[in-house]
Protein backbone atom coordinates (compact mmCIF):
# COMPACT_ATOMS: atom_id res chain seq x y z
CA UNK A 1 0.00 0.00 0.00
CA UNK A 2 1.43 3.44 -0.97
CA UNK A 3 1.41 6.59 1.71
CA UNK A 4 2.35 9.54 1.58
CA UNK A 5 5.66 10.23 3.98
CA UNK A 6 6.97 13.64 5.36
CA UNK A 7 10.13 15.42 4.56
CA UNK A 8 11.50 14.46 7.57
CA UNK A 9 11.23 10.72 6.91
CA UNK A 10 13.03 11.12 3.20
CA UNK A 11 16.89 9.02 3.42
CA UNK A 12 19.25 11.85 4.36
CA UNK A 13 21.55 11.32 1.30
CA UNK A 14 20.94 12.23 -2.31
CA UNK A 15 19.83 9.93 -5.33
CA UNK A 16 22.77 8.29 -6.77
CA UNK A 17 23.37 9.51 -10.25
CA UNK A 18 23.40 7.32 -13.44
CA UNK A 19 26.88 7.21 -14.35
CA UNK A 20 26.57 6.71 -17.97
CA UNK A 21 26.43 8.66 -21.00
CA UNK A 22 25.51 7.42 -24.34
CA UNK A 23 27.39 8.48 -27.70
CA UNK A 24 24.78 7.55 -30.76
CA UNK A 25 26.87 9.91 -33.51
CA UNK A 26 27.80 6.63 -35.38
CA UNK A 27 24.98 4.61 -35.51
CA UNK A 28 25.05 1.49 -36.23
CA UNK A 29 27.76 1.48 -33.72
CA UNK A 30 28.26 3.06 -30.18
CA UNK A 31 29.69 4.02 -27.46
CA UNK A 32 28.94 3.91 -23.46
CA UNK A 33 30.97 5.99 -21.16
CA UNK A 34 31.60 6.12 -17.84
CA UNK A 35 30.91 10.09 -16.89
CA UNK A 36 30.93 9.44 -13.54
CA UNK A 37 33.40 10.13 -10.46
CA UNK A 38 34.13 6.65 -9.46
CA UNK A 39 35.49 3.47 -11.04
CA UNK A 40 32.64 1.00 -11.50
CA UNK A 41 33.14 -2.72 -11.63
CA UNK A 42 31.72 -6.10 -12.87
CA UNK A 43 30.24 -4.35 -15.98
CA UNK A 44 28.31 -6.47 -17.73
CA UNK A 45 25.79 -5.66 -20.93
CA UNK A 46 22.64 -7.15 -22.71
CA UNK A 47 20.76 -6.36 -25.52
CA UNK A 48 17.26 -7.26 -26.03
CA UNK A 49 14.59 -6.42 -28.93
CA UNK A 50 15.22 -6.45 -32.46
CA UNK A 51 18.76 -7.31 -33.84
CA UNK A 52 21.97 -7.82 -32.27
CA UNK A 53 25.35 -6.41 -30.68
CA UNK A 54 28.57 -7.48 -29.94
CA UNK A 55 29.35 -5.93 -26.47
CA UNK A 56 32.24 -7.30 -23.97
CA UNK A 57 30.71 -9.89 -22.24
CA UNK A 58 32.49 -8.71 -18.92
CA UNK A 59 34.32 -5.82 -17.91
CA UNK A 60 36.39 -6.05 -14.72
CA UNK A 61 36.49 -2.71 -13.98
CA UNK A 62 35.46 0.76 -15.88
CA UNK A 63 37.25 4.18 -14.39
CA UNK A 64 35.65 7.42 -15.19
CA UNK A 65 36.38 8.61 -18.78
CA UNK A 66 36.56 4.81 -20.10
CA UNK A 67 34.38 3.48 -22.89
CA UNK A 68 32.27 0.22 -23.81
CA UNK A 69 31.29 -0.24 -27.51
CA UNK A 70 28.91 -1.86 -29.83
CA UNK A 71 28.36 -3.17 -32.72
CA UNK A 72 24.88 -2.79 -33.69
CA UNK A 73 23.41 -5.00 -36.34
CA UNK A 74 19.84 -5.47 -37.79
CA UNK A 75 17.46 -6.73 -40.06
CA UNK A 76 16.45 -3.15 -41.12
CA UNK A 77 15.97 0.19 -40.07
CA UNK A 78 12.48 -0.11 -38.03
CA UNK A 79 14.36 -2.81 -35.82
CA UNK A 80 14.52 -1.22 -31.93
CA UNK A 81 16.70 -2.97 -29.42
CA UNK A 82 17.34 -2.45 -25.46
CA UNK A 83 21.24 -2.84 -24.11
CA UNK A 84 20.43 -2.92 -20.36
CA UNK A 85 24.06 -2.53 -18.11
CA UNK A 86 24.59 -3.62 -14.72
CA UNK A 87 27.51 -2.95 -12.79
CA UNK A 88 29.13 -2.66 -9.12
CA UNK A 89 29.90 0.34 -7.05
CA UNK A 90 33.12 -0.33 -4.58
CA UNK A 91 30.79 -0.08 -2.16
CA UNK A 92 28.85 -3.74 -2.88
CA UNK A 93 25.91 -2.23 -4.31
CA UNK A 94 24.90 -3.26 -7.71
CA UNK A 95 22.94 -0.94 -10.21
CA UNK A 96 21.31 -2.00 -13.68
CA UNK A 97 20.24 1.12 -16.02
CA UNK A 98 18.61 0.51 -19.59
CA UNK A 99 18.21 2.83 -22.78
CA UNK A 100 17.11 2.34 -26.31
CA UNK A 101 19.57 2.00 -29.11
CA UNK A 102 18.48 4.28 -31.77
Amino acid sequence: MLRLIDADELPPQAAYAIPWRVDRSRLPDLEVHNVGTESLLSVVAQMSGDGWARPPTLVPSMHPGARMRFALRSQSEADTARIAVRWRRVDGEEYAWSFVCA
